[in-house]
């Protein structure tokens, strides 16, 4: 499915989407590591290395967007390598169930203090 939109993109607006290339790619990265294909998600990542403030880049664009920040998080662990190579399925639903709950655990606390 990404490939036909991605195709989509590049033939019918090819300005708007070398634009739009990082913010895709990211969203694509997410999918990727939800689909339990870490090094396909690696090697886009690393495609985009060389460019200017991705980080900042990605976050700015996916902040908006329900569940951006988890695309903007899972980029940028990747561009700091923190996603091993023989990282699991099992270890990268451990890693996003422990950031979540940490999440929760801050928002319990938010609420406490009212």
């Amino acid at each position: 499915m990404y490939r036909a939109l991605r195709l989509l993109a590049e033939t019918v607006l090819p300005e708007k989407y070398l634009k739009m290339k990082l913010e895709i790619d990211a969203g694509n990265v997410y999918a990727l590591l939800k689909t339990n294909q870490p090094d396909a998600a690696r090697r886009l990542v690393k495609e985009s290395k060389a460019q200017d403030r991705t980080e900042g880049r990605v976050t700015h664009y996916w902040r908006i967007m329900p569940d951006g920040m988890d695309v903007a998080r899972n980029w940028a662990d990747l561009m700091q390598n923190k996603f091993a190579s023989s990282m699991t399925f099992f270890e990268i639903v451990k890693a996003e169930f422990t950031m979540i709950h940490g999440r929760v655990v801050g928002e319990v606390r938010h609420l406490k203090d009212f």
